[in-house]
């Protein structure tokens, strides 16, 4: 009798230990957490210390249904010496405790991109954030990165959500550079990289928005907003879709607007380098023709050759801008080692290869 009453003690113990210990006393319920979807960086004046908007997204319950959506939305701006210190500083304006869980965007300002030291310390606290997913969208700012929090339009739901759906199914008509996750911009930056970032500008008096220019971060940390310097690199990602092109032909001009685009790679070895050979298939619409002849399929055909030229000198431009500066910004490493896995083993990353272009244009009627 003993013995057992012994074991039933035993028993009484541990199942009050695993009770007391696993229980849901501390949990925070979602109603009292603030999520941050999105969250701007820039640097503060003559200080030099950090600044931090934050998009705080709430969670609410309906009535008489289990699931939760989204309530209402506000901004929260801080500073601080550094990044840690911003987030103190935000979570003591805050009622609810703030969570970064749920992070989708971070928008960084060009001067922070400009600043070696800034930039690590920055990139550095965001890759060791627990919270944070390595999936986080990264954007840069020409200006100041908390205004595009600010002045978003006031149809977006919440900022975090309307920016990377918009850069997500707009990328092929909007902007050359591919998205650049947390992951990767950390890497690049600590390993003294340059790297290429889509720009977002939103312009709260027209009500417009887009992601019409590209940043290229150099490895000095100076910055270059590309337009017409990397004009070819939509091409040549085959993300041209949505552009106007236009050329002259005598005294005619024309403008050609992008309805379908793709490229396509194929690689080889040509002594010791890599042979990369890109196919750019273009075809779209004229929108304007002024001159004093009709539009035939022989002058049509004499357009498609100029604008199969035009694009084919922005690529090779393009490609002689970024291999000065030693950037991979045609994605030829990746795609090397995805499709070709062996020749990636000889050579590994490489921005030193061999380019040879060819274009074809069609104009519909």
């Amino acid at each position: 009798m003993k013995c057992l009453a012994r074991l039933l003690i035993r028993l009484f113990i541990i199942l009050s230990v695993i009770i007391l210990f696993t229980s849901c006393r501390d949990k925070t319920e979602l109603e009292e957490r603030g999520f941050v979807g999105a969250f701007a960086l820039d640097i503060c004046g003559e200080s030099g210390g950090l600044q931090i908007a934050a998009e705080i997204m709430t969670l609410t319950k309906r009535e008489n249904d289990d699931d939760d959506e989204d309530g209402e939305n506000h901004l929260l701006t801080a500073r601080g010496k550094n990044f840690a210190d911003c987030l103190y500083e935000l979570q003591k304006q805050s009622p609810k405790e703030l969570s970064y869980a749920l992070s989708k965007v971070a928008i960084i300002s060009k001067d922070i991109l400009e600043d070696e030291v800034r930039l690590l310390e920055v990139a550095n606290a965001l890759a060791q954030n627990k919270e944070i997913c390595g999936k986080l969208l990264i954007l840069a700012a020409e200006e100041s990165a908390a205004d595009v929090l600010k002045n978003c339009p006031p149809d977006w739901k919440t900022a975090s959500g309307f920016i990377s759906n918009y850069y997500k199914h707009s990328n092929r008509k909007a902007t050359a550079a591919t998205r650049l996750e947390l992951e990767a911009f950390a890497t690049s930056v600590r390993e003294g990289e340059g790297f290429l970032l889509p720009v977002i500008n939103v312009d709260d008096k027209a009500k417009s928005y887009g992601f019409n220019k590209t940043m290229l971060v150099l490895e000095n940390r100076e910055t270059v907003i590309c337009e017409d310097e990397m004009s070819g690199l939509a091409f040549a990602r085959g993300v041209g879709r949505g552009r106007l092109l236009t050329a002259s032909h005598g005294t005619d001009t024309a403008a050609m607007r992008v309805s379908a685009q793709n490229t396509r790679y194929a690689f080889s070895e040509e002594g010791n380098r890599i042979m990369c050979a890109m196919t750019v298939n273009v075809s779209g619409h004229l929108e304007e023709y002024t001159g004093n002849i009709t539009v035939t399929a022989q002058n049509t055909e004499i357009l498609e050759r100029i604008f199969a030229k035009q694009i084919m000198d922005d690529i090779k431009d393009t490609y002689l801008f970024l291999k000065h500066h030693e950037i991979d910004g045609f994605g030829v490493s990746d795609r090397i080692k995805k499709y070709r896995p062996k020749l990636y083993e000889l050579y590994g990353e490489t921005k030193d290869y061999l380019l040879e272009v060819k274009v074809n244009v069609i104009i519909k009627s």
